[in-house]
């Protein structure tokens, strides 16, 4: 009993361990998904790095053999917590990535992310029961606790030689888009601000639903500007939008394009039942993380010269209002002057 004890508190260290190192390599992406999961943008950052506090000192705290039942304890809320977290998304129609292991991890959440949270809730209720009053194996007790720093150690490298492949990827295609777009001067990287009116609208090329690449040159060259929506079939709160996206849109309306995410066959069912389109499909969240969308529905409007021409809109409200509004005709866009350009 003492040495499956060990071994399962130790087990419960290491994936707290390995989650809180994926989002220190990853701080970027751990703050998106704490706004993806509904907390304030201003404060995604702060509390990103108050959840990798967290389970840094839930991991020593395993570790240690009187602390070990005090920290499966927090272990637990905190997993309540996230299971929580993750099935308000879920009951929203919404499926944002986890990043519960920084980039190593990040994957949509489902089923199977709470039935994860399930298994680790059911270590962690092994261990604060069977680890009552210091109860339990230190690690010089038993040849077994020897084996598991071992195992722990090799997933540890396994985990950090993976996180520097994928570092070593990353950085290879941020070099390469570094020079086919030249130096552009300084860029705005604090997802939490919004694009500023009269800021140059980041350049994408997506493949549409019938695989052709689309660029933003390509949408704004009917010269009346565009209006970007930000779209995901897994979006609950995306469907009722979709009947005023497919409507057509007069000649005095701006054009309007929608970059989605997911599964090309959905995708490719809900335009064709609401007549939606153009729909590019972007990998992950890039071009709207680019946008500083960070909640779906989300839009932003772009004037004829490819400029930030409005506040983003995120929530089927704002995005409603911004389709249905004044600000959906060119001749009452915004008139942005901006140093060095007409």
């Amino acid at each position: 009993m003492a040495t499956l004890l060990l071994i399962v508190r130790l087990a419960l260290a290491a994936v707290f361990a390995l989650a809180a190192a994926g989002k220190l390599a990853d701080g970027e992406g751990a703050r998106t998904a704490v706004a993806r999961f509904g907390a304030p943008l201003a404060l995604a950052g702060p509390l990103a790095i108050v959840l990798t506090a967290v389970e840094l000192a839930i991991a020593a705290g395993l570790v240690i053999v009187t602390s070990a039942a005090l920290a499966a304890v927090a272990a637990a809320a905190l997993l309540v917590l996230f299971s929580l977290a993750i099935a308000r998304v879920l009951a929203r129609g919404e499926a944002p990535d986890c990043h519960c292991f920084g980039t190593v991890g990040a994957a949509p959440v489902g089923r199977s992310t709470l039935a994860r949270n399930a298994a680790l809730l059911a270590a962690a209720a092994f261990v604060a029961i069977a680890g009552r009053d210091g109860a339990g194996t230190s690690l010089g007790d038993v040849g077994a606790g020897v084996l598991v720093v071992g195992a722990l150690i090799a997933l540890q490298a396994a985990f950090s030689w993976q996180l520097f492949q994928q570092n070593g990827r990353l950085l290879g295609r941020v070099s390469a888009l570094e020079e086919r777009l030249g130096d552009s001067g300084p860029r705005q990287v604090d997802a939490d601000v919004p694009l500023a009116i009269g800021t140059p609208a980041p350049a994408f090329a997506l493949p549409d639903l019938a695989g052709a690449t689309t660029t933003l040159e390509d949408l704004l060259r009917p010269g009346r500007g565009l209006l970007l929506v930000f779209s995901d079939p897994g979006c609950g709160h995306c469907d009722p939008l979709l009947p005023a996206l497919g409507r057509p849109r007069g000649a005095d309306d701006v054009p309007l394009a929608v970059v989605s995410r997911g599964p090309h066959a959905e995708n490719r069912a809900k335009a064709e039942e609401h007549g939606v389109g153009p729909v590019l499909l972007q990998e992950e969240y890039e071009v709207a993380d680019a946008y500083r969308v960070l909640g779906l529905p989300g839009a932003v409007l772009l004037d004829a010269a490819g400029r930030i021409a409005s506040t983003r809109a995120v929530g089927a409200g704002e995005v409603a209002a911004l389709l249905d509004g004044d600000g959906a005709r060119p001749e009452r866009l915004p008139l942005v002057h901006v140093e060095g350009r007409s």
